[in-house]
């Protein structure tokens, strides 16, 4: 159903969009035809991290895929909000999914995460723990419901420790998805476009 709702939500922005449309869409990745990557989570289907996400992808024709964990988040915020708290404090993550992409061919990740508890998203962090992103430039964002991102970009840097760490974006969630310009500035500050 995830998979469903992304899918919809992907089709209806690339129809909208008057910039290229990817190459092909499918299951929780949409091709474009460039050596960078979009990794991102969001808690929900058409959450604003996704909206962001998107847009990245809309401005770049990159690479889009989506961390999906092994087990959903609850729908109710409050259920989130408890299991979020365990894991924290007991220091766990949780499983992912495999992503359909192989790494190594990507010399730029952008990685999208909201922000949960002053920090980034726990599906995030199992990425960056299980992936070897040495020698990449890696781009964070995060949305968050008042923009502060806390300790989510440090957090970001400090797992990605061989990596060329550039200065994140945060975008405040109701913002998300009027946030084009932010984006592009993001862009060009780090050197992805002119």
């Amino acid at each position: 159903m995830k998979k469903l709702i992304l899918l919809l939500g992907i089709i209806l922005l690339a129809a909208g969009c008057a910039s290229p449309e990817p190459e092909k869409i499918t299951g929780n990745i949409i091709t474009g035809k460039s050596d960078v990557l979009i990794v991102f989570y969001s808690w929900s289907p058409l959450g604003n991290t996704r909206s962001a996400a998107l847009e990245y992808q809309r401005q770049l024709n990159a690479d889009l895929v989506e961390i999906e964990p092994d087990e959903d988040y609850p729908v109710r915020q409050n259920a989130v909000y408890d299991r979020v708290g365990r894991e924290m404090k007991s220091g766990t993550l949780p499983g992912i999914r495999p992503l359909p992409v192989k790494l190594e061919k990507y010399a730029v990740i952008i990685v999208g995460t909201p922000v949960w508890f002053s920090d980034c998203a726990a599906p995030v962090k199992t990425f960056l723990v299980r992936n070897d992103l040495s020698g990449k430039t890696v781009i964070p964002f995060c949305t968050s419901g008042g923009g502060n991102p806390g300790k989510t970009f440090d957090t970001v840097a400090s797992l990605c420790p061989k990596s060329k760490v550039v200065q994140g974006l945060a975008i405040v969630g109701r913002e998300a998805k009027q946030s084009e310009k932010e984006i592009s500035g993001h862009l060009k500050t780090a050197g992805i476009i002119k």
